[in-house]
């Protein structure tokens, strides 16, 4: 077979072993042609259930033309999953999971390396991943399966990684692409909103321009294309703290993030932790996630939960801990589609309250699969956690207290939606600040649309607001 797939149909090819395609269809769709050898190995594949082919005669191994004896009759094994309902992750068994991710063998199915592994207890949400295992060819299929129903789906072919979620709740449709460039890894996020929503489809592309900075460029969608909304650098880390939720004032603004300095390569990142703390930062990321994507789900945000769930399962980990400095976490975006790379400081961890802890670790992993923040909201909003969607969420599904305006940031929607009915009531006005946008370099954020009004020369303020004109009983 050659090193050289077609790429095309590459992607044609991997996103239906995803979806549990038929062998004979996977066949027809690429015409037996470039991949052919490699399709030849995967019959029936995916999340459904197998048995013996269909005997058509159109592929080798049922007796049709001989061509590849016996590689399609083989049963596919499957976990069976009895209970949906009441089968669902838990942090101990997604503790059990991420170990036999980490040790357990591939199995070899004809000619493939098939990792099926059981993300609930009793296997109707798991994990697989599948290689070649041939030396050249650069091929990864992860597949994160719920009752076999495909939810996220990752593929990998000659250093391009793609990555696509299929439920959108009531939030957006997801989608990545990174690929390896001068300093780094480029990533390319595709938002699509859930269609009844107003929202144009958004896409933010970062960009490495060395070893410790990232141009962002985000674009919205419109009748004539794609149109740069906002363009800035920004650290490639950027690091975390406990913070005073909505509590926050100009006088102590609400998690101001430290830069991460010195990065070093790569390749030359080592663990720095005990084995006492690995375990414990495992577990607390275990119980954030477990927590989180519930919560996420519970808000209609399914797509961003699903993308949380198979970042945190599929990525190799580097844990480096720290002390001395003001964050409590941080996460490297641009460390690559397969690496999550953290530091702790683990001198300050233990700290904070359980749900400050937790919380901190499901923001930082909400970066990778709902990427940063504005820099300029960032670096001025006296009220984070109610501009900003990565804030907003981690407070919505941690803080105790949390208020319809964390809810109304982390679904992206306004303090009247139903999704929010059982937070308390806003302490703060809904209407969060608004953006002087000049031009996609030049933006400044103001704490309220009058004061935008005032200072911004030259250009137009858009307001950002968590009101509703009419606000039915929820």
């Amino acid at each position: 077979m050659s090193n050289e797939l077609n790429e095309s149909a590459f992607d044609r090819f991997a996103m239906q072993v995803a979806r549990g395609w038929s062998r004979r269809n996977m066949l027809r769709l690429l015409g037996g042609g470039v991949v052919g050898g490699l399709v030849l190995g995967l019959a029936g594949c995916g999340s459904d259930k197998t048995g013996p082919n269909d005997g058509d005669g159109g592929d080798g191994g049922d007796g049709g033309d001989g061509g590849d004896p016996g590689d399609g009759d083989d049963p596919y094994p499957t976990f069976e999953c009895a209970d949906p309902a009441t089968d669902v992750v838990t942090a101990a068994s997604l503790a059990a999971a991420r170990t036999a991710i980490e040790t357990q063998a591939p199995v070899k199915w004809n000619g493939i390396l098939r990792l099926d592994v059981k993300l609930s207890p009793g296997g109707c949400v798991r994990y697989e991943r599948l290689t070649t295992g041939t030396p050249g060819v650069d091929f990864a299929v992860e597949t994160l399966y719920s009752n076999n129903t495909t939810l996220d789906t990752w593929q990998r072919q000659n250093g391009v990684t793609t990555s696509q979620t299929y439920r959108t709740g009531e939030g957006s449709r997801l989608k990545q692409e990174f690929a390896t460039v001068a300093g780094g890894t480029k990533v390319v996020t595709t938002e699509e909103p859930y269609y009844l929503t107003d929202r144009p489809t958004r896409r933010t592309t970062r960009t490495p321009l060395g070893a410790d900075t990232v141009r962002v460029v985000v674009e919205e969608e419109t009748d004539g294309g794609f149109v740069t909304v906002a363009q800035y650098d920004e650290p490639a880390i950027r690091g975390s703290g406990f913070g005073d939720g909505e509590a926050a004032t100009a006088q102590a603004p609400y998690r101001r993030a430290g830069v991460v300095t010195p990065r070093p390569a790569l390749s030359m990142r080592a663990d720095t932790c005990t084995d006492a703390q690995r375990q414990m930062i495992a577990d607390l990321m275990a119980d954030a996630v477990i927590q989180g994507t519930d919560c996420l789900n519970k808000l209609g945000q399914q797509a961003l939960s699903d993308r949380m769930l198979h970042d945190f399962v599929r990525r190799n980990r580097i844990y480096n801990c720290v002390s001395g400095t003001d964050y409590i976490a941080a996460v490297d975006t641009g460390a690559g589609p397969d690496t999550l790379d953290l530091y702790i400081n683990i001198s300050q961890l233990p700290n904070g309250q359980a749900w400050e802890q937790m919380s901190t670790f499901f923001h930082e992993l909400l970066h990778l699969s709902a990427g940063g923040h504005d820099k300029e909201i960032e670096a001025r909003s006296k009220r984070l956690p109610h501009a900003d969607q990565i804030y907003g969420c981690e407070m919505a599904c941690f803080q105790p207290n949390a208020s319809k305006c964390t809810c109304a940031a982390c679904v992206k929607t306004n303090v009247c939606d139903r999704r929010c009915a059982g937070f308390k009531d806003c302490t703060a006005p809904t209407e969060v600040g608004a953006m002087c946008e000049v031009n996609a370099t030049t933006r400044t954020w103001y704490e309220s649309s009058v004061e935008c009004e005032a200072g911004c020369i030259g250009g137009s303020c858009k307001k950002h607001s968590l009101d509703c004109d009419q606000c039915t009983s929820n």
